[in-house]
């Protein structure tokens, strides 16, 4: 399975439509929706038809980092980074939960607060995290073996790693993009 995670900007929304559009037709049902530096309001107004267009496919919506707007645009849920999740006590109030981990103390806490699926990364080494190294495969596998929740691999992957990841503990690969 496929969990695309879709990075944009301001100014972004006819752009950002016509990609969904071709995920969805691509058969993602699974997406994370980062939009920076724009307002609440803003925000919500650039969710809504999102979601309208993933829901019209069978497909569920995530917001990055915020729960306000997760609710309020209609969003499945809310996908937390590790930081947000350390620093989470209570699950937010959203359907789905989604935490961004690295390491098995971040896994273990997002089990605590019964997340519905995790990613895991980087697996690989990324263009975007140059100092930091890939975990490798070995312990993908060692950190996702006992866990009781979906875990998706994330970083420095692209759609050929699918079966691999799969056959390493993996419930599917997670992919980003820039719009």
């Amino acid at each position: 399975m496929i969990y695309a995670i879709i990075n944009a900007g301001p100014g972004i929304k006819v752009k950002l439509i016509a990609r969904l559009t071709y995920l969805l037709e691509q058969g993602v049902r699974l997406m994370q929706v980062r939009i920076r530096h724009m307002n609440p309001d803003q925000h919500i107004q650039i969710m809504r038809p999102i979601v309208n267009l993933a829901h019209n496919y069978g497909a569920k919506v995530l917001v990055n980092g915020n729960e306000s707007i997760a609710l309020k645009s209609g969003a499945d849920g809310i996908h937390l980074s590790a930081n947000q999740l350390m620093n989470t006590h209570t699950r937010p109030c959203t359907q789905l939960l989604s935490v961004s981990c690295h390491n098995a103390s971040e896994l273990a806490y997002a089990a605590t607060l019964r997340a519905n699926f995790v990613s895991l990364s980087p697996v690989r080494s990324t263009p975007t995290h140059p100092n930091i190294s890939g975990m490798g495969w070995k312990k993908f596998a060692d950190l996702t073996n006992d866990l009781s929740i979906p875990v998706y691999a994330l970083g420095g992957l692209d759609s050929n790693y699918l079966a691999t990841a799969m056959h390493h503990h993996a419930y599917g690969i997670a992919l980003s993009s820039n719009i």
